[in-house]
């Protein structure tokens, strides 16, 4: 009874999340033809507890004095299976690091980058409490795992196995409009840091800090 109770919760929290995440794109059709959504394409946006990533831009990541990068690189829909309602087939490659603390250097900590790739699968289960999408949907940044709600969403907390991500892991969000890693620089003071907040209602989307001039800032490889 308890595992269904926490099961139920978890997955609540995840289409709560979903459904305010699709009113933000219903511009957008939800079909495999669908690469970014409209939120995604825009910028970073922040809503509720989640965040939208454009392709190929850094989102900052920090709890006391850890921090984590993570960019989407590429996303690429199912062109074979039609989707249903409320679903997106296909897959995101994502790059991510990770360092100890901000005097740190994300180009030369070897150890903490990670090259990953989540697949979004057919949704599984019945009823609204009792259902999932198939495949993988958690981005790993260091020791954390992101999960994502649709191919560049993703929640502004640590997935648990009790609370899913309904909860506050104390995790920070700051947006950028840098695409090479070596100018990521963690303690920057010119930085917007963006906490978990269920209660969030900003306009879409935020400033991205830029290390140069965006006109100036390379395109993603």
């Amino acid at each position: 009874m308890v595992n269904e109770q926490q099961s139920g919760k978890m997955w609540s929290g995840r289409f709560l999340c979903l459904f305010l995440c699709l009113a933000t794109t219903a511009a957008v059709p939800l079909t495999g033809e669908s690469v970014q959504t409209s939120a995604g394409a825009s910028g970073f946006c922040f809503h509720a507890d989640g965040v939208n990533l454009p392709v190929g831009k850094f989102l900052l990541i920090r709890k006391g004095n850890q921090f984590g990068a993570l960019r989407i690189t590429r996303i690429t829909p199912d062109k074979q299976s039609k989707p249903t309602a409320g679903e997106w087939l296909g897959s995101v490659a994502y790059e991510s690091y990770f360092i100890s603390k901000s005097s740190n250097s994300f180009s030369q900590s070897a150890n903490g980058r990670h090259l990953g790739e989540l697949i979004f699968g057919r949704i599984r289960g019945f009823g609204f409490h009792y259902s999932w999408q198939s495949g993988n949907q958690e981005a790993v940044v260091g020791p954390w795992k992101l999960r994502f709600f649709d191919q560049d969403g993703m929640f502004m907390t640590v997935a648990d196995f009790w609370n899913g991500i309904d909860h506050d892991f104390g995790l920070q969000f700051a947006p950028t409009n840098v695409t090479q890693v070596n100018q990521l620089d963690p303690g920057e003071n010119q930085l917007h840091w963006y906490a978990y907040d269920r209660d969030r209602d900003i306009p879409c989307p935020v400033e991205a800090f830029s290390k140069y001039p965006v006109e100036i800032i390379s395109k993603p490889q």
